[in-house]
């Protein structure tokens, strides 16, 4: 009985077997056809999601750099005009000054002619050539009497005053214009001047145009002269008229060779197929980097330079980009598209052009698009490479598994199609800030799948990295908050604070402190000697916040003490600042500010008021009070204003009090304001301290008032007691 029930259970595995095989073969030959036909389609969507994507970011990435660059190019472009300009608007504010400099000198030579010597000056002759020497010219070379009373015949004395300012220009000469025709030079070219006979040639400078444009505007002018009638290259002419008793007594000039102005030195720091053109008020050419066609040296002063009849007219593009507002604009010159980027040199009214090729704009931008879509190539190759092995290896594992079991064969039709899958909703995931493609171990098939995972794995890391970059990007913006909070203590450390400031003077106490708000501010105070008898006290306040005003401030109280230095009453101090600082205002900022100077000897002290608050003194009647004296418009608002100055006296005891609006616009929480009455109140009360008992009491007052609030703006104040009249007097 048992050796049956084996016998037929061996028959039945028997049997099964050829069931298990048949079904076998044909499951395998059914799951292989299935397997084959899902297989290919979900490598087909793989690939066509991986294409997809993959262009989409290459795009997306090659568009943001091209961007980026060509913004970096116009970048770049408007530094480099920004910086030219100002270098040359400083070779032109220095002819200026040299020119109102001697201006100076030629007053003093008709104020005080005694003191000057009297000197004969020649007509140029052969032997003068090469040498730098003064020399006589007439509009009539037959008549030319020297006036013995003349300014210019005690002009010798101002020989090292023009060899300075010659050889620190690196100019042609001097020259010295008289309304009668008669002119003086100085300089090296006396050859020039001479006729075939070795006779002065005539000269009258009243029919050159740098002179009638000096007398018409009565200041300085600059004018490009391009065939000058003594130099041998084109000279920019700087031009001052010098009046006495309102007659013009001569026109100053100052001759530049155009290749002195660093028109050399512009060409080696632009690139190839960059240029620099300067235009003068009138819009003409006056100087040129570029070498043939329009806008050459051939077109300087030339009014139709660029004029054409057809529809493209680069003297009528020219004007429109000299007059837009736009700095960056698009010419075509010599059938070549150009960017212009603009800027103008001041002080003069001429302006800088850089023009630069389309082509050379765009190459950095076409090189990176070159590069993006090699990239794309090289990566669609790989990718389609990896595709075709991937469909190789399947046919080959169809072959193995009609020959080994279904359950082998189930399993690797698993292991295949699995791990894809994954992948596939993987990567239909990642979209927006999901860019994370982890290597799970179901991708390490160790076969074409695997590295088509590795592949996925690496461009994660990439962009990760990316993502990086931006956040370091953020932590550079925090360094310069750091950096302008620094800034803040700069500011601080630049006015005075080792107190007391003059400690070997008895005659009087002084003290003052600036509080800043939280933002960089623009208060500022000082107080030093301007001789042995007299003290300068400056109290001013700059408009805005930020950088920009701290700068201002330095620049302001940089000027009001230079020119304070050099004398003057504080109206006239005030005002030349003011035309400085209006000069050079290009955030059109103001100061105001208010100035004293207290002669020690007499407790007198001349003031001007330039928009700020009004000073409050304690004086005869032992309480402080307001001055009521009027002040002016601020400093840097309007140029040309004229400032009035009034005077007190202090006496022993006496005390002075200047401040900022700070001080009493300190608000509460309600917006009610500290005040003139609440400061007048403290003052009083603590009106016997010395200045640096007081200052500290009127600040607590403020802080006590406000009660937690924010500071919203710089508090300043300055405190001056008088203790005793000084004997000594400023010689």
């Amino acid at each position: 009985m048992a050796g049956n029930k084996e016998k037929s259970s061996h028959k039945n595995k028997r049997s099964l077997r050829k069931r298990i095989l048949f079904y076998a073969t044909g499951l395998v030959l059914v799951s292989v056809i299935g397997f084959a036909t899902v297989s290919f389609i979900r490598l087909n969507v793989l690939s066509g999601e991986v294409e997809t994507q993959s262009k989409e970011h290459s795009k997306n990435i090659e568009d943001y750099s091209k961007s980026f660059l060509f913004l970096n190019e116009l970048g770049e472009r408007n530094i480099l005009i920004d910086h030219t300009a100002d270098i040359l608007g400083y070779m032109f504010e220095q002819y200026g000054s040299f020119l109102s400099i001697l201006k100076e000198n030629i007053l003093m030579i008709t104020m005080f002619p005694q003191i000057y010597h009297e000197s004969y000056i020649p007509n140029p002759i052969e032997k003068m050539d090469g040498r730098l020497c003064a020399q006589i010219m007439w509009p009539d070379k037959d008549k030319h009497k020297q006036d013995e009373n003349a300014f210019y015949t005690r002009l010798m004395d101002q020989i090292p005053t023009m060899y300075h300012v010659i050889n620190e220009n690196s100019c042609f000469g001097l020259s010295f214009a008289m309304p009668d025709g008669c002119t003086v030079f100085y300089d090296k070219y006396a050859a020039n001047k001479l006729d075939e006979n070795g006779r002065a040639v005539a000269y009258d400078p009243r029919k050159e145009t740098w002179y009638r444009d000096a007398i018409k505007g009565k200041d300085i002018v600059y004018h490009c002269e391009k065939n000058p009638p003594f130099y041998d290259t084109p000279e920019i002419v700087t031009s001052l008229p010098v009046y006495t008793n309102k007659e013009l007594l001569c026109v100053l000039s100052l001759h530049v060779s155009v290749d002195k102005i660093g028109m050399n030195l512009l060409n080696e720091v632009i690139g190839e197929d960059e240029y620099v053109l300067l235009f003068d008020q009138n819009g003409l050419l006056a100087a040129t980097t570029k070498s043939s066609g329009d806008f050459s040296p051939k077109d300087i002063m030339n009014p139709d330079a660029g004029k054409t009849s057809g529809e493209q007219d680069p003297k009528r593009d020219i004007h429109r980009i000299l007059n837009s507002e736009h700095d960056i604009d698009s010419i075509v010159i010599d059938d070549d598209s150009y960017y212009t980027f603009t800027d103008s040199i001041h002080p003069s009214e001429w302006s800088e052009v850089i023009i630069s090729k389309e082509k050379k704009l765009y190459q950095a931008m076409n090189t990176v698009q070159d590069l993006f879509h090699e990239a794309y190539s090289e990566m669609d190759t790989k990718m389609k490479s990896y595709f075709r092995a991937t469909a190789t290896y399947m046919v080959l594992f169809i072959i193995i598994l009609l020959i080994i079991t279904i359950i082998l064969s189930i399993r690797i039709s698993g292991r295949i199609t699995r791990p894809i899958n994954l992948m596939t909703k993987k990567v239909l995931e990642m979209t927006g800030d999901n860019i994370v493609f982890e290597m799970l171990p179901e991708y390490d098939t160790r076969d074409e799948i695997g590295i088509l995972a590795g592949t996925f794995s690496e461009m994660s890391e990439t962009l990760q990295q990316q993502v990086k970059e931006i956040m370091d990007i953020s932590a550079e913006n925090e360094r310069m908050e750091t950096e302008l909070r620094v800034a803040t203590k700069i500011q601080a450390g630049l006015l005075p604070k080792s107190f007391p400031l003059f400690a070997d003077r008895d005659e009087f106490d002084l003290f003052a402190s600036m509080d800043p708000a939280r933002e960089v501010g623009g208060d500022l105070y000082d107080a030093f000697l301007i001789d042995d008898d007299h003290l300068a006290m400056v109290v001013a306040d700059v408009s805005d916040k930020g950088v920009p005003s701290a700068l201002f401030m330095v620049v302001s109280k940089t000027l009001i003490k230079t020119r304070a230095l050099q004398g003057g009453g504080p109206a006239e101090i005030l005002t030349d600042v003011n035309n400085m600082l209006c000069d050079e205002n290009a955030e059109n900022l103001f100061v105001t500010a208010w100035l004293g100077i207290l002669t020690i000897s007499t407790g007198e002290v001349v003031e001007a008021n330039a928009g700020h608050d009004k000073p409050i003194l304690k004086g005869e009647g032992g309480e402080f009070d307001m001055l009521r004296a009027k002040h002016g418009l601020v400093l840097g608002y309007t140029k040309g204003l004229k400032y009035r100055e009034d005077s007190f006296i202090m006496n022993p005891g006496d005390t002075l009090f200047v401040y900022t609006d700070g001080a009493m616009e300190a608000m509460k929480a309600d917006e009610e304001k500290f005040g003139k009455d609440r400061l007048l109140q403290v003052l009083n009360e603590n009106k016997e301290l010395p200045p640096d008992e007081l200052l500290p009491i009127v600040k607590q007052r403020i802080k006590e008032f406000m009660a937690g609030e924010a500071q919203f703006d710089d508090i300043t104040m300055l405190a001056m007691k008088i203790n005793r009249k000084s004997e000594r007097t400023n010689p």
